[in-house]
C-alpha cells in the first residue's frame, strides 16, 4: 500500500492510499473528483467496447485491417507501421456513395456513376468550375462545340440537307447528272429545280459511260481469246470459272483459223455442265460463229470450249456482260 498526498497550490486537501495496479483518474467533468481504480475497471469503463490487443511480455502479430489498412508487427516498445493493403489494379479507395459513408476501394467506374450518374451515352466534360455530365441528346443530333469557355451541345446538323426532285425525293443510290440544275434551299431542305432529277442508280457490275450524249449506266464487258496451235479431239479451248454473275448473250462465240483446212472444224459449248451450244467453221473458211442460246453463269460456275474434231491455228473467242 503506498500514499499519494494530492495538493492544489496549497494547502494538502487530501491523502489518497493506492493498492498495486491502482490508478487515479477524475471521473467528472468538473475536474474536482479524484478516485482510486484498477486498470482493468478503466478499460472496461472508458475504453472502446472491442476486443483491446496487447502483449505485455513480446511484440504484437500485424493486424489486417481488411480491407484497405494493415498494421505492421508491433513491439514491446510500442513502434510499428500502419500501410495500406494491396488493391487491384485501377481501384480507387473513397467512398462512391451518394451520403456518407465509410471508405472503401472501388473502381472508377463506380466513382464515376456516383459523381455524374450512370445514364448511357452521356459525356463528362469540364464545365466552368467542375467536371459534369452532358445527358444523351435526341437521335440523329450530333454534339457540338460551344467554342473555348462554352460548355458542349447537342443539336441538329446544319450541313445536313435533305434533297428532293421538285416534289419527289431521289432515292439513295441516285446520281444527280443535269444540264441547269438549280439547287434551292429552304432550312434543312434542299429542291432540285429547271433540270432533270438524276441517274437512278444502275445494277451491280454496271459502269456509267455517256451515251449518246448522255450518261447512262452500262454492263462492263467481259472479252474471252485464246489461242490454241495444234488441236486434238477433246482439247480444251477455253475454259472460265465465273468470280461474279456472268451473262452471255446468244451466238456470242466464235472460231478464227490461222488458214483453211480441208474439212469442218468444231467444238461445243458446255455452261455449269450442260451443252448450250456449238461453233462450226465450215471447210475452207476461216471463220465460224457458234449457235448458242443465252446464259448466265453465277459465282463459281464453270464454262468450258471442248474441240469435236482436229485443227490447227484456231483462235477461240467469246464476250459477256457483268
Amino acid at each position: 500500500m503506498s500514499t499519494l498526498t494530492l495538493i492544489d497550490s496549497l494547502p494538502v486537501v487530501s491523502t489518497l492510499s493506492l493498492s498495486l495496479s491502482q490508478i487515479i483518474i477524475n471521473e467528472t467533468s468538473a475536474n474536482n473528483t479524484l478516485s482510486r481504480m484498477t486498470v482493468g475497471n478503466f478499460a472496461s469503463q472508458f475504453l472502446p467496447t472491442g476486443p483491446i490487443i496487447s502483449n505485455a511480455g513480446g511484440t504484437i502479430a500485424a493486424l489486417d485491417l481488411d480491407p484497405l489498412l494493415e498494421i505492421s508487427s508491433i513491439g514491446s516498445d510500442g513502434l510499428g507501421t500502419l500501410t495500406f493493403n494491396t488493391l487491384s489494379a485501377g481501384q480507387l479507395i473513397g467512398n462512391p456513395s451518394p451520403s456518407t459513408g465509410h471508405v472503401v476501394a472501388g473502381a472508377l467506374t463506380t466513382y464515376m456513376d456516383s459523381a455524374f450518374g450512370s445514364v448511357e451515352g452521356e459525356i463528362v466534360y469540364r464545365g466552368a468550375s467542375t467536371w459534369t455530365a452532358l445527358s444523351p441528346g435526341t437521335a440523329g443530333h450530333v454534339l457540338t462545340t460551344g467554342g473555348t469557355g462554352a460548355a458542349p451541345s447537342w443539336g441538329t446538323p446544319s450541313a445536313y440537307i435533305n434533297v428532293s426532285n421538285g416534289t419527289t425525293s431521289i432515292s439513295a443510290g441516285t446520281l444527280v447528272i443535269s444540264t441547269g440544275l438549280t439547287l434551292t434551299t429552304s432550312g434543312s431542305t434542299a429542291t432540285l429545280t429547271s433540270g432533270s432529277g438524276g441517274l437512278p442508280s444502275g445494277t451491280n457490275g454496271q459502269v456509267l459511260e455517256l451515251v449518246s450524249g448522255a450518261a447512262a449506266w452500262v454492263s462492263q464487258p467481259v472479252d474471252f481469246d485464246t489461242y490454241s496451235s495444234t488441236v486434238a479431239v477433246s482439247q480444251v479451248l477455253l475454259q472460265v470459272t465465273a468470280q461474279r454473275t456472268l451473262t452471255f448473250s446468244t451466238n456470242c462465240f466464235k472460231h478464227i483459223l490461222s488458214s483453211t483446212l480441208g474439212a469442218n472444224f468444231g467444238s461445243n459449248i458446255v455452261a455449269a455442265g450442260s451443252s448450250v451450244g456449238s461453233i462450226t467453221v465450215t471447210a475452207g473458211s476461216t471463220t465460224g460463229t457458234s449457235v448458242s442460246s443465252a446464259f448466265t453463269l453465277t459465282t463459281g460456275q464453270t464454262l468450258v470450249i471442248v474441240a469435236t474434231t482436229v485443227g490447227t491455228g484456231v483462235e477461240t473467242q467469246g464476250t459477256a456482260t457483268r
